[in-house]
């Protein structure tokens, strides 16, 4: 099982021996935030893992999801959803998107996008300007196999074959955190925001949610702003109280 351990101070050779002792692994260590990701067995007792010196939370890594969608398998492996199927009435979603196309068309922007990855085959990114495709999904690539993350960057960045997207012309960063089955981890979330600040990204955009509080992901979503960036994130789809 992976936790997320917040550390009073930064990871230290008595700490790190101790999580081995213990029979855990440090799979990673976050930069911006006072947190590291450890995987114990399930067996490992909560109890036990708090009496880690310079350890002041520990939460078990939740996953998160994308929701609201419904899907069709196409031939090539992909799927298509509503917003990029051409069967399918779309002319609602233009008039509402392109009311609210921004006057530069997002020229110069950096928007990353952490969801389900990027289809990069689809003619509405033809000319796109996407410039970073990266998966913090293990053993997934960048692709979008689920069309979650590609119907949220047609939103964004579609070219105007069937959409024209609120910044077409703004630079998009593919950091794909969610899987083929729209799952993730909170770890690998936070992994892709500390990732956007290295890029210098302006706004970050998470069309997910989860039914779990996490404090790695409030602690990372707070650091982003202090680099001067600014997180996007989706709310009541699940159709309850926040």
């Amino acid at each position: 099982m992976h936790w997320n351990l917040k550390l009073l101070q930064s990871l230290d050779s008595q700490l790190a021996s101790q999580i081995q002792n213990m029979g855990g692994e440090i799979i990673c260590v976050f930069q911006y935030v006072p947190f590291i990701n450890v995987w114990f067995p399930d067996d490992t007792p909560y109890d036990y893992i708090m009496t880690l010196s310079g350890v002041a939370e520990i939460e078990q890594d939740v996953s998160c999801r994308a929701s609201g969608f419904s899907y069709q398998p196409s031939a090539n492996g992909y799927r298509t959803s509503a917003i990029i199927n051409p069967d399918i009435d779309i002319s609602w979603v233009s008039k509402i998107v392109n009311s609210d196309i921004a006057p530069t068309q997002g020229q110069n922007a950096k928007i990353a996008i952490c969801d389900t990855g990027l289809n990069p085959n689809h003619a509405e990114f033809a000319n796109a300007n996407i410039l970073v495709n990266e998966s913090f999904v293990p053993g997934e690539t960048p692709d979008d196999f689920n069309s979650h993350g590609t119907a949220v960057a047609s939103v964004i960045a579609a070219q105007g074959l069937q959409l024209l997207g609120v910044a077409p012309r703004a630079n998009i960063y593919n950091l794909k955190v969610l899987a083929s089955d729209g799952s993730g981890q909170f770890s690998w979330v936070a992994l892709a925001l500390e990732r956007a600040i290295v890029l210098g990204i302006d706004v970050v955009n998470m069309s997910f949610g989860s039914l779990a509080p996490s404090s790695l992901i409030e602690a990372s979503i707070g650091a982003f702003p202090d680099k001067g960036g600014v997180v996007v994130a989706a709310s009541g789809n699940s159709s309850m109280a926040l």
